[in-house]
């Protein structure tokens, strides 16, 4: 017998295996108060950071309550020099948390100061006077270096006003952080915190505690601002201290605005006496581990043979005898509370285990049951003679009496069983009546209409006979499920389908008809300044108005297959629909009567208000072809909720809250069939020359680019309605006004780098800029124009198109050039998808987008106005 087989070798192995779980737990305690101490310590530095930010807001709001206030004394808003110095001054006394408090006059000279040293200095340059101007309001500047007292600030502005409210100039005050810090920030920080504010260039701007070491000094190749860098917003780490020893930090990136520069706060701890502690404890488990291991393996290798050997010698003996077939045998074990008194209960107990097993198969029974009335579908079981001998509870909800119904009667009591095609069965070909006659039916669909004034329902039905275990029949069961809404869902998703691949054709052929579009009228107004003749000048005119309309139909084929670049906005439509409802009365003439009905608790809602204007321009003028002899149009606008239930009965929209447009007319409406199809692109009901076709799928596009949905409603010979549902926005706003002057084509003389991956589109837009004054580099796609940026200097405007091949987009090629060239210029032209649904993108600073196909003075226009925005 080998060592491992004998039965107290074994125990000693379980005993340690038993162990080996309180080593875990142990190890898993350790791991686990580790945890909770990095947890505490991102928890502290994180509330420490939360106060830190709030007593910053909270100077802040004393600063900007203290500039109010001296905005409204007359030393100061009369820049009296004198008297407004002896003021500021007081002022800065009786707060040493100002660096500095000045007064300036329009031009942004200081013309009283707390600090003489400021008076006459000039703060025009400076972003908060500059901002005050703008704004003639309250503003918080940038983190900077103060010009005359040499110390990190945080400066703020306010305008000043006469007494005839005028503007006479800018009152601004300098916060101190070095002070901020020893004083409002200190006072809050435990023995074994730090705090360090640093700005983006690496420079210590305020550091508590600090004995001089690092205030003002860069860091900049520290592990510490290697990590600030890497930080979006919060993060917790544990890195190097500035001076060296293991740090448990809270980072925090703060930027005011997207083009303010960004300063960086570290709330530093130090775990080093913690954890100390903690590995002083688990010095002492692990050895009180061990001494127990060893004394438990001790006692349990000498008791093993007289508590464990002899009785599981008994029990395999009473288990041979019982496989033998001896049943009279027992155990002689009592049946106490211990596994070898379970054990041997569980042996002198295997007489009654059969009694169980029929409880056990009642209780499935019963289960069984549970599970049918429980089920959405409705189960009938029949006898031979077709008697209903169960109803489950869905079945059963009907109402039928359960009492000797039979199949028969069970049909009778619905008014019309029809086929897919609304036809009436024959009696035969009912399912329930196929399945009492043996067959077996499997999605057997039909129409049932319950009674006279009620809705068609659709059912999906399953039956087949049931047979007893010798093969005969002893009855027939039918499962019926009500898939009515399921089928309004799957047309609804058919349609949206059918539309979504019609959308995707036309706009891959407007996208390449773009790009034709675009050489044609780049080409003619290029050669339009060279031609002389007036019968040659009206053909070109003639070629660039056909072209135009082009481009024209090709917007509304994009518009449906929802590729046009939209700007959506907050807009009030009970501010702005009226102007719509006035153009709508001249555009449709007298005959016809516009009103118009407002909510008077009205949302906002999220909108390009110019593509708005648009689509309902283009519902009242097929209203207006709908009503050739006059009538009324009414336009309603009120609050709308979407809810779930509606969503799934329309696949194309999302629950939610949403305002509602219904242009109704009582024109001569559309027929039924039709109407599933007036969404599509190039389908009209209107006489050949009447309409292209593209007015509704248009607007459709629009509705689902913009987050909205549209509906239409409409009966024969009553008229129609077009619902159009635009998500709720948050708060109100107004409309953009569009300047429609065109301007003279501006031209420049500055560098351009020209990117298209389309070489006919590239050359006329090559020509073009060449015709403008501009000098043209060519690129056919993004990897080949970061080359030319990489090795060539000078370039004032990256000329892009959006979607090119090679995986590099014009979004991506601006946001690699702007790493190269911080200050170069983009403009971004495009008429496809991604322009859609990236136009945030364009919003920078120095990157704007453009349509194609784009005319010349749109271009020249375009041109200059990013490259003389400074």
């Amino acid at each position: 017998m080998s060592w491992v087989s004998q039965l107290r070798h074994r125990l000693l192995i379980l005993i340690l295996l038993v162990l080996l779980p309180a080593a875990i737990i142990i190890a898993f305690d350790v791991i686990e108060v580790r945890t909770r101490q990095v947890k505490a310590a991102e928890l502290q530095g994180r509330q420490l950071a939360q106060s830190i930010t709030g007593t910053l807001d909270r100077a802040i709001s004393h600063v900007e309550g203290t500039l109010d206030l001296l905005a409204q004394l007359p030393e100061v808003r009369n820049l009296s020099t004198a008297a407004c110095s002896t003021l500021l001054t007081q002022v800065a006394q009786a707060q040493p948390r100002y660096a500095n408090i000045i007064a300036t006059n329009p031009q942004g000279d200081a013309v009283c100061a707390s600090n003489p040293k400021a008076v006459g200095v000039s703060a025009a340059d400076r972003p908060w006077f500059q901002q005050v101007l703008a704004t003639r309001s309250f503003t918080i500047g940038d983190y900077a270096i103060g010009r005359v007292s040499h110390r990190p600030i945080l400066g703020f502005g306010a305008p000043l006003y006469n007494a005839g409210n005028e503007f006479t100039g800018v009152v601004y005050a300098s916060l101190d952080l070095g002070w901020f810090g020893a004083h409002d920030i200190a006072e809050g920080l435990p023995a074994n915190a730090t705090f360090t504010l640093i700005d983006q260039n690496g420079v210590v701007m305020v550091r508590y505690p600090d004995d001089g070491n690092w205030a003002s000094k860069s860091i900049a190749d520290t592990s510490l601002f290697a990590a600030l860098k890497a930080t979006a917003n919060t993060t917790d780490i544990a890195v190097a201290d500035l001076d060296g020893s293991s740090t448990f930090f809270h980072l925090v990136k703060s930027q005011r605005s997207p083009g303010a520069a960004p300063i960086y706060l570290a709330v530093g701890l130090d775990l080093g006496p913690e954890l100390a502690s903690i590995n002083h404890n688990i010095a002492i488990k692990v050895a009180l581990l061990l001494a127990a291991a060893a004394a438990i393996t001790a006692f349990s290798f000498l008791t093993s043979t007289r508590m464990i050997s002899r009785p599981v010698q008994t029990l395999v003996d009473l288990s041979s005898r019982i496989a033998g077939g001896d049943f009279s045998v027992r155990s002689g074990l009592a049946h106490d509370s211990s596994e070898f008194g379970h054990l041997a209960k569980s042996l002198d107990s295997m007489a009654g285990e059969l009694e169980r097993h029929q409880a056990e198969l009642e209780e499935q029974q019963d289960y069984m049951r549970a599970v049918l009335d429980n089920m959405s579908e409705m189960v009938f079981c029949f006898d031979t003679d077709g008697r209903v001998v169960f109803m489950n509870g869905a079945a059963r909800a009907l109402g039928l009496p359960e009492d000797a119904l039979t199949y028969r009667e069970l049909i009778s009591a619905t008014d019309a069983l029809l086929d897919r095609n609304l036809v009436p069965l024959p009696f035969e070909q009912i399912p329930i009546v196929r399945v009492m006659n043996g067959e077996t039916v499997v999605n057997a669909e039909i129409n049932v209409r319950i009674n006279k004034d009620g809705s068609i329902l659709t059912h999906l039905l399953n039956g087949q006979k049931i047979v007893d275990e010798h093969g005969r029949r002893v009855g027939a069961v039918l499962a019926v499920r009500d898939i009515t809404t399921l089928r309004a869902t799957e047309a609804t998703l058919r349609q949206s389908q059918k539309l979504e691949a019609i959308g995707q054709l036309t706009g891959g052929i407007a996208h390449d008809f773009n790009n034709l579009l675009g050489v044609i009228i780049g080409s003619i107004d290029t050669l339009m300044p060279h031609l002389s003749k007036p019968d040659d000048i009206d053909l070109a005119n003639e070629a660039l108005n056909g072209a135009l309309r082009g481009a024209a139909l090709t917007r509304q084929m994009l518009a449906f297959a929802r590729r046009q670049a939209l700007n959506p906005g907050i807009l009030n439509l009970g501010e702005h629909l009226p102007q719509i409802a006035t153009m709508m009365r001249r555009t449709l003439g007298e005959n016809i009567v516009v009103t118009t009905h407002y909510s008077p608790d009205l949302w906002a809602c999220l909108v390009d208000a110019g593509q708005l204007d648009n689509v309902l321009l283009n519902f009242a003028i097929n209203a207006r072809d709908a009503m050739p002899e006059g009538g009324h149009l009414t336009i309603e606008v009120g609050n709308a909720v979407l809810d779930a239930h509606y969503a799934d009965s329309n696949a194309e929209v999302a629950s939610g809250e949403y305002v509602r447009i219904a242009v109704t007319d009582d024109g001569i409406g559309i027929p039924p069939e039709l109407l599933g199809r007036i969404m599509e692109p190039f389908f009209t009901t209107k006489e050949p020359g009447k309409g292209t076709g593209l007015g509704l799928s248009m607007a459709f596009g629009f509705a689902k680019q913009s987050g909205g949905h549209l509906k239409v409603y409409s009966e024969p010979g009553h008229g129609t309605t077009v619902n159009l549902y635009l998500p709720r926005a948050m708060s109100p706003g107004r409309a953009a006004t569009i300047d429609s002057i065109e301007r003279p084509a501006p031209k420049g003389a500055e560098r351009v780098l020209l990117v298209d991956d389309n070489e006919a589109v590239r050359k006329t837009a090559a020509r073009l800029l060449t015709d403008l004054g501009y000098q043209v580099t060519e690129a056919a796609s993004g990897p080949e124009a970061l080359q030319i940026l990489a090795r060539e200097s000078g370039i004032d405007v990256l000329f892009s198109d959006v979607v090119m091949p090679g995986g590099i987009s014009g979004f991506d090629l601006a946001s690699q050039a702007e790493q190269l060239y911080p200050r170069l210029k983009v403009l971004l032209v495009t008429g496809f998808a991604e322009a859609a649904v990236r136009t945030s993108v364009a919003k920078a600073r120095n990157v704007a987008l453009m349509s194609k196909p784009y005319r010349r003075h749109e271009l020249a226009e375009r041109l200059r106005a990013l490259l003389d925005n400074s």
